[in-house]
């Protein structure tokens, strides 16, 4: 839901809770608002801009959790990342354009290699969920939202960079050019393996 306040914009997110089941589940584990607003924490640790949470809740009844909420501000002057390829990207001068695209490609990679630095895994990685503001100097401001699907594991694999980076794929392949994902993969990998980055990644021996 979309909330228009004195205050700002906003917007809260309802998980309905369907059956019986999903009832168990918020028993053995935190209900699915809370799981997102812990995400939200786990990704801005990491350096990424996302989603600014600014109320978590739920109901109770007879002792057990069913409905969960979250509301969070809305990010302004942004879009979704596949919108911005197909539109707005489109209609800059060619010469724009191409800077504009070496900065999302590189900006692209470097928050996806924050993303996996701290052992964090989007399992919905896709570019609706990657919102892009251009800045009048060209330069990009990524955010990464919808993060039901975000889960941290202990050893970062090649299988989990692999299954992450293909949700991707279409967006680099459909939008952009071979050049383009040739840039963010150097942009992704440079920052991954910075000498800077302390944190033990299993598939790095592998490049």
């Amino acid at each position: 839901y979309r909330l228009n306040l004195p205050s700002g914009c906003f917007y809260l997110k309802h998980y309905r809770v369907g059956d019986w089941k999903a009832v168990l589940q918020n028993v053995v584990r935190p209900p699915r608002a809370i799981l997102e607003w812990r995400a939200a924490q786990w990704v801005a640790a990491a350096g990424i801009s996302t989603i600014e949470t600014v109320a978590v809740g739920r109901t109770i009844r007879r002792g057990l959790v069913f409905d969960s909420f979250l509301a969070c501000r809305a990010i302004e002057d942004s879009e979704p990342l596949d919108a911005f390829v197909a539109n707005r990207l489109q209609q800059l001068p060619a010469a724009r354009r191409q800077v504009v695209r070496r900065n999302l490609t590189e900006s692209l990679g470097r928050l996806v290699a924050a993303l996996h630095r701290d052992r964090i895994i989007h399992r919905d990685l896709h570019a609706e969920n990657i919102l892009v503001r251009l800045a009048p100097d060209d330069s990009l401001q990524l955010w990464l939202i919808d993060l039901h699907a975000v889960t941290t594991c202990r050893r970062l694999t090649l299988p989990h960079i692999e299954r992450n980076l293909a949700l991707l794929n279409p967006a680099l392949v459909h939008g952009l050019t071979e050049i383009d994902c040739v840039r963010f993969f150097r942009s992704y990998w440079s920052a991954l393996l910075s000498p800077a980055n302390t944190t033990v990644i299993a598939a790095a021996h592998l490049v």
